[in-house]
């Protein structure tokens, strides 16, 4: 995957649920492609942002207005 914006890569797994998954961890949040090994340089993606930083991409992507503060 090429580097995308929070909000691009948000929307690409709301899109396609069946492909990609979210993965959490303590420091880092990445998007996971279902279709490609786990040896492909884009079998993940990071998020640019984690924790609190990234929770308003989420509620903006899903249509709730939010402010980080």
């Amino acid at each position: 995957m090429k580097k995308m914006t929070d909000e691009q890569l948000l929307k690409r797994v709301l899109f396609d649920k069946e492909r990609y998954s979210i993965v959490v961890d303590n420091d880092v949040v990445w998007v996971q492609d279902n279709e490609k090994n786990s040896n492909d340089d884009d079998f993940w993606t990071g998020f640019n942002e984690y924790g609190y930083e990234l929770i308003p991409t989420i509620f903006e992507v899903i249509g709730v207005k939010a402010e980080f503060v």
